[in-house]
């Protein structure tokens, strides 16, 4: 089944003008988005040291696998594309797209109408809007896979290829384990146990039902033994294994032809085989050992439970609905009630969580999704009439239940975005299942001919509500927000107190820096300042991935190098200083939520920051740390760091004090003090002194910004005021 455009031309048209809509609205997600914690340039650093030529694991530190990094390899040495924050975003999007469109199609497959296949696209892009959260990242280049691969794998089914479908999920899960382990491994599982039932011998049949259900009550209690005594784990391995049973009654009781044979499996393995043995040889072609190999695909992913865990926080009564949910799937229906009451569970449960894509809840969408769809995955999957023959509409939709409800578990150890990652694919069940209860009740209506279109045209309605909800505050961001004007990153837009934090922390570390490390590993600096790490066994929470050994390296190294910098990253109240590694180095400013740390004995003049001083007599003044510039400045705005609004300002002809003291990059005074009372250059590195009004003394510097403003007006440079200055020590915890 393909979705052919001949004759469909609005159709076809209106699907397009929806790409180019959510194109869009990524393109503003995506490009005012930088998270703090910085997973995207971890993902960026160590995938353009690989493209450098360092072995992946010997010398490249990864938690994924080598599949992600010989595709971007592969990229980079047939086009040199370079990887940065802006092509790692247009990538995301490509992907997001990608993945948005093939949940459409299925969703076309099933309803074979336009507008429920336009909104299963739009709002399986609103569910996956945790892309800009991690750009880059393996999860968004998975989604895709995984997306494209059930997609393929719905479509052989439903013309009963049996020998494609077990091929292609063979050959996409294989590669999905090779980037990374637990999202493959689930997907395997999926196709292995479907294609067991669904094998050819009755006996056996029996055999491999009852194993799948053992399989779904064992998989999660083994996966999560180590937290099985946290509540919101057992919440976890009941709603997992009561949606599960459910979904394997269902499909159980759906007739269907025994079409897979001991040749089926024979291929499967042969193409599982072969994209592994690919990847074993690309891996020793670039430097990549066997042992290494196994070590970084399979040993140390089971490693993660220890080192992060980020609980899924469960709304309540999500463990009842699940339970309730197999009790019904349980009970058998009395065929005179059966299409009614289950086509108004459908569209009552359908349309309970697909209400949420439109901001109601005080969470991302995902989350109900997540929390909520894997009970309602067999009923959506349920045909409404038992006719007693194969319906392989609702096979097809049983196999994109059963591939869901197993894509949950990588969610665990760590939530988040992995959430979204896990959840996506009941978007275009939940969509079809609704739409079809939809037409179904409105069938009784006084105009059964409007039962389609009403159908499709809420579901369509809602979807682009939702749409607009998401994407609303990135454009307005990003029309209010100037460029970061980073290298890579020119065209970011953030907030006004992010961007400057960034610039001036960038700048210092361009300026003062030898070799650069951050705690946590903040690798995007490493980008925008073209400085290099101590090795390049660089990860995120170093403090808990790398052996002892590796962290011995590093801080010998940075001992060493008497220029080397280090970025902490202020968190809870407190530095990350694993291991006390900071103990040697002193911090230098305080901008924002990072500082910047420099050898104990080590002293750089700190670019772009301010503060306030005060005399005996009751006079204040601001002290700027400024760069040389190429435009007369004129006057001083103290202003909101986010909405620029201004508080205070003064002109240099106001008759306010300006001092300008040259000093070099040591802040060393390397002339002699002068009072300005016309606009002026600056030549070199200087302090600028203004008095202001002793009221501005007790304004809040965290939101506060400096701006230095030429004859026009125009904003010639900012500065941000260091949390450090005046404070005779700063002890890192």
């Amino acid at each position: 089944m393909t979705l052919s455009i001949r004759g469909r031309w609005p159709q076809f048209i209106l699907c397009v003008l929806v790409a180019g809509l959510l194109g869009c609205t990524g393109y503003w997600m995506l490009f005012t988005t930088f998270m703090r914690y910085d997973d995207e340039g971890y993902i960026l650093w160590s995938v353009r040291q690989f493209c450098e030529g360092h072995a992946l694991y010997t010398e490249v530190f990864s938690q994924y696998g080598p599949m992600f990094y010989a595709w971007y390899r592969f990229w980079h040495a047939a086009t040199g594309l370079v990887f940065n924050h802006e092509s790692g975003r247009w990538l995301t999007l490509v992907y997001w797209l990608i993945a948005s469109g093939a949940c459409a199609s299925m969703a076309w497959q099933f309803t074979r109408r336009w507008l429920p296949t336009v909104a299963t696209g739009v709002l399986t892009f609103v569910a996956l809007q945790v892309m800009i959260r991690e750009p880059f990242h393996p999860g968004g280049f998975l989604a895709a896979i995984s997306a494209v691969g059930v997609a393929i794998c719905l479509a052989a089914l439903l013309r009963g290829a049996n020998r494609t479908l077990a091929i292609t999920g063979a050959a996409v899960g294989t590669a999905m384990a090779l980037m990374k382990i637990n999202v493959g491994i689930f997907f395997l599982i999926s196709l292995g146990s479907w294609v067991a039932l669904s094998s050819e011998g009755r006996k056996w049949g029996r055999v491999a039902l009852v194993l799948t259900a053992l399989g779904v009550a064992a998989t999660p209690v083994a996966l999560m033994k180590t937290h099985l005594h946290d509540t919101w784990v057992r919440d976890f391995v009941m709603i997992f294994v009561s949606s599960g049973l459910a979904a394997l009654v269902t499909l159980y009781r759906v007739e269907h032809p025994a079409g897979f044979t001991w040749r089926d499996w024979l291929w499967m393995i042969i193409a599982a085989a072969l994209v592994t043995a690919s990847m074993v040889a690309f891996c020793a072609a670039t430097g990549t050992t066997p042992a290494q190999f196994v070590n970084g695909v399979l040993i140390a992913p089971l490693r993660m439970p220890e080192v992060s865990v980020f609980a899924v926080h469960w709304h309540r009564g999500a463990v009842a609905v699940a339970l309730l949910a197999l009790v019904v799937a349980l009970v058998p229906l009395a065929p005179a009630r059966r299409s009614l009451v289950i086509a108004g569970l459908r569209g009552l449960g359908g349309l309970a969580v697909l209400v949420t894509f439109l901001g109601f809840g005080a969470e991302e969408p995902f989350h109900f999704v997540f929390e909520f769809a894997p009970a309602l995955a067999w009923l959506m999957a349920t045909p409404l009439a038992a006719s007693g023959e194969a319906d392989p509409l609702a096979r097809g939709r049983l196999w994109l239940a059963w591939c869901a409800i197993w894509g949950t578990l990588q969610a665990y150890p760590v939530g988040g975005s992995q959430m979204a990652w896990g959840c996506f694919l009941f978007v275009p069940l939940l969509v079809a299942g609704t739409y079809e209860a939809l037409c179904f009740l409105l069938q009784n209506s006084p105009r059964p001919r409007l039962a389609m279109p009403v159908a499709g045209g809420l579901l369509l309605t809602l979807a682009v509500v939702a749409d607009w909800q998401m994407g609303r505050d990135s454009l307005l961001a990003y029309l209010e927000w100037e460029p970061l004007g980073l290298p890579g990153a020119e065209s970011l837009r953030l907030s006004g107190s992010h961007t400057s934090e960034l610039r001036i922390i960038t700048r210092n570390v361009a300026t003062h820096g030898g070799m650069l490390f951050s705690a946590p590993g903040l690798f995007s600096f490493n980008i925008w300042s073209q400085k290099p790490t101590p090795t390049t066994y660089n990860a995120t929470v170093w403090k808990k991935l790398l052996s002892d050994e590796q962290k011995a390296t590093i801080t010998t190294r940075l001992h060493q190098d008497k220029t080397s910098l280090v970025i902490a990253w202020f968190t809870h109240d407190m530095f990350y200083n694993g291991d006390g590694f900071l103990s040697t180095f002193r911090p230098a400013f305080f901008v924002g939520n990072y500082a910047l740390w420099t050898h104990s004995d080590t002293t750089i003049l700190a670019l772009g920051t301010a503060r306030i001083e005060q005399t005996e007599n009751g006079h204040a003044y601001f002290v700027i740390v400024a760069d040389p510039t190429q435009h007369r400045i004129a006057g001083v705005q103290i202003r909101d760091a986010d909405q620029h609004s201004v508080v205070w300002s003064t002109g240099i002809a106001s008759g306010s004090g300006w001092q300008i003291t040259p000093v070099d990059l040591q802040g060393r005074v390397t002339g002699e003090t002068k009072n300005e009372t016309q606009p002026f250059i600056l030549p070199g590195y200087s302090f600028v002194q203004v008095e202001i009004t002793p009221a501005m003394t007790r304004l809040d510097r965290n939101q506060a910004e400096i701006a230095l403003t030429d004859t026009g007006g125009a904003v010639v440079a900012s500065f941000r005021f260091d949390k450090l200055a005046g404070t005779s020590a700063f002890i890192p915890r």
